[in-house]
C-alpha cells in the first residue's frame, strides 16, 4: 500500500511516542523534541525530509495530547514535561484484538515494531490504536 509521506511519518511518530510511554508506564517522563528516535528516519532521507520528521514528532506528540491519548504537565516547542499515557491511551494499548494480534497487546506490537523496524506492522498497530481511540471518543465502546 502506498502511504503518503506525511502519514508514514505520523505513524512512525505515534509509534515512537506510544511505545516509549507504554514501556515507562505509569511513570511520567520528559520528552525532548530535539531527541527524535532514530527509527523515524530512513537512510535515504534528504535534509528537508529530516527536518519535516523532527517537526512531525513535535506535532504528533501535541496531537496525541489534544486527542486524549496522553497527559502531560506541559507541552511546548521544546518538548513534553511529565508525559504519560492517559487511561484511554493505556486501555487501548493493553487491548488484545484477536482478529489482528491474537497473542499480544497493541502496546507490545507497537513496541516490537518500533524496535524491529517493521514498518507495515507498525502502521497496522498504530492504525488499530487510533481507530479504537476514535471509537472510544464517539462512545461506541
Amino acid at each position: 500500500m502506498n502511504v503518503p509521506p506525511n502519514i508514514e511519518a505520523f505513524d512512525r511518530c505515534v509509534g515512537a511516542v506510544l511505545a516509549t510511554l507504554y514501556e515507562h508506564f505509569p511513570i511520567r517522563i520528559d520528552m525532548r523534541f530535539s531527541e527524535v528516535p532514530e527509527h523515524i528516519f530512513d537512510e535515504t532521507d534528504t535534509t528537508e525530509q529530516v527536518v519535516r520528521k523532527f517537526i512531525s514528532y513535535e506535532y504528533t506528540t501535541k496531537w496525541l495530547s489534544d486527542a486524549g491519548y496522553v497527559w502531560a504537565n506541559h507541552v511546548d516547542d521544546r518538548g513534553a514535561e511529565g508525559i504519560v499515557l492517559s487511561p484511554k491511551g493505556f486501555e487501548i494499548l493493553r487491548s488484545k484484538p484477536r482478529s489482528i494480534f491474537p497473542r499480544r497487546s497493541i502496546g507490545e506490537m507497537i513496541a516490537e515494531a518500533v524496535k524491529g523496524g517493521a514498518k507495515e506492522s507498525l502502521r497496522k498497530a498504530v492504525g488499530f490504536a487510533l481507530v479504537k481511540g476514535a471509537e472510544v471518543a464517539a462512545g461506541k465502546i
